[in-house]
């Protein structure tokens, strides 16, 4: 069945459609299959018409209550209960199962007729492995001092420790990245052969007693050095790089990456990947208006269309349709409850990812459920306390 919006189920006015070799009549409340039938009570069948509008993606119980009891206020054991017998049904009929997604919902599963081999549907590889890739090469000391030595080893494997913790982009280890240096030092081949699309290069130095620090982000493909960054001030008697310095450097570079693949995605013509996609949508979001949402609200939609597991798409999603609910002055309550169903799914595929978790909070917060929202945004901190 085609994907709709969250909206009241009728009966009466719903399309016929098969599960598997099941045949299922809503407005009948029928489930056929062979020479037999089952008869479903009216609100079990608008349970299974909603999962079935959204087969093979989590449905949150609330998005069930609002197509199938019209938000009327009624407890877990009555959704339980449509569960129950639906799975009842199932076992008889066949054509599907329903899974429970631990607090969150359940989703319907459809069930290929006796005797036919099921095709798991296919999907291109998850694309969150397709971030930009990041290798920190090592800063230079030309100084040759011993402590400095130790200082600007920590100082790299820190900087790259601090970017691995950043969802957006990937980092490859300089333990990897050695035997290929050893063999052959040049840049652009490095980045062939280790996949690496940006390398964070620099030195220190000392300036009146005190250490100076540059950087240097240059992209492996062109060898054009994108940005480049110096930090005067470090105390010569500091054996630890600070936290705080770490915290600033691997922030600036990641910010910059950013800047970069976005300004490159929004020049893609065509042929985008999902994390593309999520990439431009947010974008149009950082400047909000109805044209601008209408655009993010779209690249997200093709970002969940290219990878239905992928959930900070869904998370974008769902910040761009909950902002447009806010603006448009909470007027269009099932753009809210798509964003809702969203935010649920992005938590579902996803719930340990910050970012991931900062945009659904927002998201909540835009549709009116500001406790939620925070609950869901403090997990965000307490897993990634330094991430923007």
């Amino acid at each position: 069945m085609n994907n709709v919006l969250h909206t009241p189920i009728e009966l009466a006015s719903s399309p016929e459609f098969e599960l598997g070799a099941a045949r299922v009549q809503p407005s009948l409340g029928l489930i056929e299959f062979g020479n037999e039938q089952i008869k479903l009570e009216p609100r079990v069948m608008q349970v299974l018409v909603a999962l079935a509008d959204h087969a093979e993606q989590v449905v949150s119980r609330e998005v069930l209550i609002e197509r199938c009891w019209n938000g009327a206020v009624v407890g877990d054991d009555a959704v339980q209960r449509c569960i129950g017998r639906l799975r009842k049904g199932a076992e008889s009929a066949g054509g599907f199962e329903i899974e429970t997604v631990s607090r969150v919902g359940y989703r319907l599963h459809v069930v290929a007729p006796a005797g036919v081999t099921r095709i798991p549907p296919t999907r291109p590889a998850l694309e969150k492995d397709l971030r930009p890739s990041i290798l920190v090469l090592g800063f230079w000391n030309p100084e040759a001092a011993d402590e400095d030595d130790l200082f600007v080893e920590l100082l790299a494997d820190d900087v790259s420790a601090a970017l691995a913790l950043n969802r957006d982009v990937q980092v490859v280890s300089r333990d990897a990245a050695q035997p290929f240096i050893d063999r052959d030092p040049d840049l652009r081949l490095l980045g062939e052969q280790l996949q690496v699309k940006y390398i964070v290069t620099g030195s220190l130095r000392l300036i009146e007693c005190q250490r100076r620090i540059k950087l240097q982000l240059c992209e492996t493909s062109s060898l054009r050095i994108l940005w480049s960054h110096t930090v005067d001030g470090v105390d010569i008697n500091e054996t630890i790089p600070s936290d705080d310095l770490v915290i600033d450097l691997s922030s600036r570079i990641t910010t910059e990456v950013m800047l970069h693949e976005t300004e490159r995605a929004l020049r893609k013509p065509g042929d985008l990947t999902a994390w593309e996609s999520v990439v431009r949508a947010n974008s149009a979001y950082q400047r909000i208006n109805l044209e601008n949402l209408a655009f993010a609200a779209g690249e997200a939609r093709n970002a969940v269309a290219l990878d239905p597991s992928y959930g900070a798409a869904h998370a974008a999603l769902a910040n761009a349709l909950a902002a447009t609910y806010e603006l448009g002055g909470g007027l269009h309550r099932e753009v809210a409850l798509e964003a809702r169903s969203h935010c649920d799914l992005a938590i579902a595929a996803d719930q340990d990812n910050p970012t991931v978790l900062a945009w659904v909070g927002n998201a909540l917060g835009m549709i009116t459920r500001p406790a939620q929202g925070m609950t869901i945004a403090q997990r965000a901190v307490e897993l990634s306390p330094t991430h923007n």
